[in-house]
């Protein structure tokens, strides 16, 4: 038992577990805050509705910025004064995780014929692991 407990609150793969968790926590969260505003958009205002990309942008937008304040607290427990340094590096991977995403839309609904819920569910799945390793690794390293 003490085994146990040592391996699960002391081992890096333990630490690295318990960071993904509470990745996908905040990552709940962030795809609630996605979620909301792109439903509002694309089901209350017309002209989203026929351009979910936008609205995919949009609504990415505003979760990257809760992701990253809350990870860097709490996931990853970083709280050195590196924002300058690191918000760029940041920004840089969501965005490459929006364009990531706005594929995987656009081809899901445009060539598939996926219902534009499916195809956003997809996208979050794909750029949830891209956006985890990469902020471990780039940004969020100690």
């Amino acid at each position: 038992m003490r085994a146990l407990k040592k391996w699960f609150f002391d081992s890096e793969s333990a630490r690295g577990l318990r960071k993904f968790v509470k990745f996908g926590l905040v990552g709940v969260l962030n795809t609630g805050v996605d979620f909301g505003i792109y439903l509002s958009l694309t089901r209350f205002f017309p002209f989203f509705g026929s351009h979910y990309v936008i609205a995919n942008t949009i609504s990415y937008s505003f979760a990257t910025l809760n992701s990253f304040f809350i990870n860097k607290s709490w996931t990853f427990r970083d709280k050195d004064g590196k924002f300058l340094k690191q918000y760029p590096k940041f920004f840089l991977i969501q965005l490459l995780g929006l364009v990531i995403a706005n594929i995987i839309i656009h081809i899901g609904v445009e060539v598939f014929g996926l219902y534009d819920i499916i195809a956003k569910v997809l996208s979050i799945v794909v750029t949830m692991l891209w956006n985890f390793f990469l902020n471990q690794r780039l940004v969020f390293n100690k």
